[in-house]
């Protein structure tokens, strides 16, 4: 049994691992046996790789990076070749990777897969694998972040700390301006009597009326005890006002986007999104046979919610749209196949 093509290396979001098969270039450069032999190879539509085309005649026309190494194999070895389609009820229950692989090697309607496939123990026991040929990069699709809210706006140029060390000092400013005016008018034994609720309604919209930047009237015969606590909470408001207003207008005129994921550790502390993977996949596999980490926590998502385990891209595309679902996508690079023998 023979497989074309390797994804030969697997870069994660964090890291990157070579993986290499069986490298079968040297049976295929010393079996004479070869030449002129009857192959059967699996057809299937998986662009870029491999793409079946119907004409106008009802005639089927293949092409691809991967048909295309196949013709190689044609034209070097003389080779005589049938294409055995997949079987579309084997895609539609197993997905198309694993609908490939079982042509291969559970029903033997085919000897060679021309598919990018990730040679992972269990598939190197069982099938042989050519040089590696692909790099891959991993990547995640999720839905466009939608821009937050502008209405608590008003609050959000300030952290929680720093509202909460605002109100207290505001509290306490208040507090101490209330307890200087009960003191200085027990000195002066005036004859005006003025209640507590009075004096600290008069204070409180003193100490407010500061802060908003509107301003307040300063009796000439303040005392001094009372001007310190006045001109440190007309330093503080100067300050607060101007940080305040400048970081607003940028809150309310420049776009802000809710945050997204940025890794698959992020994505398995997310309340909000779900991975969604290929079913029967190796990269699925991962997940699912993972016993601890966040592998463990995106496997135990995909089990719960088996609905976003697609058999196609379309599907995996419906999923990020409309279910909040991450795909992690893999770019693919193609490596120089000069290696390749051609005597």
């Amino acid at each position: 049994m023979l497989v074309v093509i390797l994804l030969a290396m697997w870069a994660s979001l964090t890291y990157q691992m070579q993986i290499i098969g069986k490298n079968i270039t040297g049976k295929i450069k010393n079996n004479e046996s070869l030449y002129g032999q009857h192959l059967r190879v699996s057809a299937f539509h998986y662009p870029p790789f491999f793409m079946i085309t119907q004409g106008e005649d009802g005639n089927q026309t293949y092409s691809g990076y991967c048909f295309n190494i196949v013709d190689w194999m044609i034209q070097r070895y003389k080779l005589r070749i049938t294409f055995v389609p997949v079987d579309q009820s084997q895609i539609d229950n197993y997905g198309i990777t694993q609908a490939i692989i079982n042509q291969l090697v559970k029903t033997n309607e085919v000897d060679i897969i021309p598919m990018v496939l990730i040679p992972t123990g269990e598939r190197a026991r069982l099938m042989d694998f050519t040089i590696p040929l692909l790099i891959g990069n991993s990547r995640m699709m999720l839905k466009y972040p939608e821009e937050e809210s502008r209405l608590v706006a008003v609050i959000q140029p300030f952290t929680l700390l720093t509202w909460a060390c605002l109100l207290i000092t505001f509290s306490a400013t208040i507090g101490t301006l209330v307890g200087f005016t009960l003191y200085q008018h027990r000195l002066e034994s005036s004859s005006v009597s003025k209640s507590f609720w009075e004096i600290f309604g008069r204070n409180t919209l003193f100490v407010l009326g500061l802060l908003t930047g509107q301003g307040s009237y300063i009796p000439q015969n303040i005392r001094l005890y009372k001007q310190i606590p006045i001109a440190l909470w007309c330093l503080i408001t100067v300050v607060i006002c101007n940080a305040y207003s400048g970081t607003l207008t940028s809150f309310l005129t420049v776009l802000k986007l809710k945050p997204i994921i940025h890794s698959l550790e992020e994505l398995a502390a997310s309340d909000k999104y779900k991975l969604t993977a290929e079913i029967n996949s190796a990269f699925t596999d991962k997940f699912l046979k993972a016993t601890s980490g966040y592998n463990k926590v995106l496997g135990d998502s995909l089990r719960l919610n088996p609905n976003l385990l697609f058999r196609d891209y379309n599907e995996a595309t419906e999923n990020v749209l409309y279910k909040d679902a991450v795909y992690v996508r893999v770019s693919l690079k193609i490596l120089q196949t000069g290696n390749i023998p051609t005597n």
